[in-house]
């Protein structure tokens, strides 16, 4: 199993590389984290919104902020 344990360490250390780079990059620039963070929150937001709208709907509730 060494030869095989080998081979596999080397292949998941160069498939990761590019992972590990981005990572690299983006702790080194807070700035394009928060700017990356805050277009996924709002997509994710766009997204969850629709998703409830239609729970709401079908589970028989007012839409949040209606009473």
């Amino acid at each position: 199993y060494g030869a095989f344990k080998q081979e596999l360490a080397e292949l998941l250390v160069e498939r990761l590389d590019p992972l590990r780079r981005r990572h690299h990059e983006l702790m080194s620039d807070p700035d394009e984290l928060s700017r990356l963070l805050e277009v996924g929150a709002e997509r994710a937001e766009a997204i969850a919104s629709k998703t409830l709208g239609t729970v709401y709907e079908r589970v028989g509730l007012l839409p949040r902020g209606r009473t």
